[in-house]
């Protein structure tokens, strides 16, 4: 005679438990990696010193116009296609010698 194993809801109901803690824990943490991604954007948005109207203020780059003056410091990311007026100290990367105009 055959034995029948009876059904044990009990593994279901724990495996069943832990695919939902897993995807909640996931969907946690995908919406707590996307806001430190849109914090590290705000961060990173490319600002420049801009001279206008004879006072240096800080705008974001794309709102720079041809014509502005924009102060660059060692580190400074070049916000847009700029000409070096004045400087003391400039050193450039071959890389970056390059021009578009050229």
């Amino acid at each position: 005679m055959a034995s029948v194993r009876q059904f044990r809801p009990i593994g279901t109901v724990i495996i069943s438990a832990l695919l939902v803690v897993n995807v909640l824990m996931r969907s946690w943490q995908e919406n707590k990696a996307s806001n430190e991604i849109e914090l590290l954007k705000k961060r990173l948005a490319l600002a420049a010193k801009v001279l206008r109207d004879g006072k240096w203020a800080d705008l974001p780059a794309k709102e720079l116009v041809p014509g502005d003056i924009v102060r660059l410091r060692l580190g400074n990311i070049v916000p847009a296609d700029t000409k070096l007026v004045d400087g003391a100290y400039l050193q450039m990367t071959s890389r970056f010698r390059r021009s578009r105009h050229e």
